[in-house]
């Protein structure tokens, strides 16, 4: 009887912790402001934002505004979200180790053959569920791939709709603006990040392809020019501050060359590296002087 007890405190002991130490898992404060309470001021009015989309056809402050509103909504969902689908496979991992230890600690404190079993049967329901949770619903160890690739669907996005803005209401209705808030919703999704990586692996699988059929057909003599071209391309971003570097982000769009803008000045100059050598392959094959040109030109 004693020993039931003791397993009843234990065990309360340590759901107590584990419910004591939820905010400590989840690895992060409060949020700001809820995306309930973004909705709810009288400052934003979903519904309403995409009817003035709907049916703005010269006021270009007032499509503006709307588009502006229903992205910091999409941003504060999507922030939720993000913390969610990981901070809760932590919190729920922490929270099935906690009571597989509370159940694990009852059943050697009971005396009872039957308790104890059915302790033992708990603990490896816990643990299976918890595996099933970690496998099947959360991608295991590829899920911060996942989340790595959305930011940067919908930081693509985003730069997208920034420039469209520019233009006047004739240009960029807003009806196609609407379709570019869904699209910058649906880019912070976990099926949009899997169709991204799949999309990101496929275009470099061809571009790798098609550079070693035209490593194959060349010279030595060539291999060495490429190689020399290549060295001068590199050294000349390795020199670019961040204006500059902008200016060539704005060169490669009207090259038709995708290249995103990174988080930091390093990361822009990997996307640019990356872009440029495409760029020198498909429109400068024979030489990338012209190119040094242009781009010296471009960032001028």
């Amino acid at each position: 009887m004693i020993a039931i007890r003791i397993a009843r405190a234990v065990a309360l002991l340590a759901l107590g912790c584990a419910l004591a130490a939820c905010s400590t898992f989840r690895g992060a404060p409060k949020p700001l402001i809820s995306p309930k309470q973004l909705e709810s001021s009288a400052s934003f009015n979903v519904a309403g934002d995409i009817e003035t989309l709907t049916k703005t056809t010269t006021d270009k402050a007032a499509r503006d505004g709307a588009m502006r509103r229903l992205l910091a909504v999409c941003d504060m969902r999507y922030s939720q979200f993000r913390h969610d689908i990981v901070a809760n496979r932590k919190h729920a991992r922490a929270g099935a180790n906690a009571l597989t230890l509370m159940t694990d600690v009852a059943a050697g404190l009971t005396d009872s053959v039957g308790v104890k079993d059915n302790y033992i049967a708990l603990s490896a329901l816990i643990q299976g569920g918890q595996t099933l949770y970690d496998k099947d619903y959360l991608f295991d160890q590829t899920l911060d791939a996942l989340v790595v690739q959305m930011d940067a669907n919908r930081k693509a996005k985003l730069v997208d709709i920034l420039v469209s803005m520019d233009a006047s209401v004739e240009q960029y209705p807003g009806q196609v603006a609407l379709a570019d808030v869904l699209d910058y919703y649906h880019a912070g999704t976990i099926n949009a990040a899997i169709l991204g990586v799949q999309k990101s692996a496929s275009a470099q699988d061809a571009q790798n392809t098609q550079a070693l059929r035209q490593l194959k057909a060349i010279d030595d003599t060539q291999r060495g020019a490429i190689r020399t071209g290549t060295t001068a391309l590199f050294g000349f971003v390795d020199g670019l501050d961040q204006a500059k570097a902008d200016k060539v982000l704005v060169f490669l769009k009207g090259k038709s060359v995708a290249a995103s803008k990174g988080a930091t000045l390093d990361e822009t100059k990997k996307a640019l590296k990356q872009a440029l050598t495409q760029l020198r392959r498909d429109q400068y094959p024979d030489d990338v002087q012209p190119l040094l040109d242009e781009l010296k030109t471009a960032t001028q």
